[in-house]
C-alpha cells in the first residue's frame, strides 16, 4: 500500500475546521486521525501567518522540514518570540510521535487538540504566548 504524505503546503482549508474536524474524530474514536488533523491546523495557521506577513519560506526548505521552515521565518520577522517557537516546536514534535505512532493515548491526543486551538487562537492573533 502506497504511503501518502499530506502537508499544509497542500491544504485549502483553515485551522478552525481542521481542529472542528479533529474534534468530530475524536469524540468518534478515532484519535490518530484527529492528532493529524491538530498537527496539519498547526501547519495550517504558520502557513497563514506567513503569507500574512510576507515570510514564507521557499518550498525547498518546506521539504526539508515545515516546523524549521515556518517557525524561523515566523521568528526572524518577529512574529514569534522564543517561547512561541518553543511551543511551536513542542506541538509539532507531539504531533509528529501521534502521526508515526509513537504516542497512541487519548490524553496526549486531547491534550494536542487543545494546545494546538491556543496556540491558533493567541499566536498572530493576539500576541504571542
Amino acid at each position: 500500500m502506497p504511503t501518502i504524505f499530506v502537508s499544509a503546503v497542500d491544504l485549502p482549508a483553515d485551522p478552525a475546521s481542521l481542529l472542528h474536524d479533529a474534534d468530530r474524530l475524536l469524540v468518534e474514536d478515532f484519535s490518530i486521525a484527529a492528532g493529524m488533523l491538530a498537527r496539519s491546523a498547526l501547519e495550517a495557521h504558520l502557513k497563514l501567518l506567513c503569507q500574512q506577513h510576507g515570510c514564507e519560506p521557499p518550498l525547498k526548505e518546506l521539504r526539508r522540514s515545515c516546523k524549521e521552515a515556518y517557525l524561523g521565518h515566523l521568528k526572524r520577522a518577529g512574529i514569534l518570540d522564543r517561547a512561541g517557537e518553543l511551543e511551536g516546536t513542542r506541538l509539532f514534535e507531539l504531533g509528529s510521535r501521534i502521526i508515526h505512532c509513537e504516542v497512541l493515548d487519548t490524553v496526549s491526543i486531547d491534550t494536542l487538540l487543545q494546545d494546538v486551538r491556543r496556540f491558533v487562537e493567541t499566536v498572530g492573533n493576539r500576541g504571542d504566548l
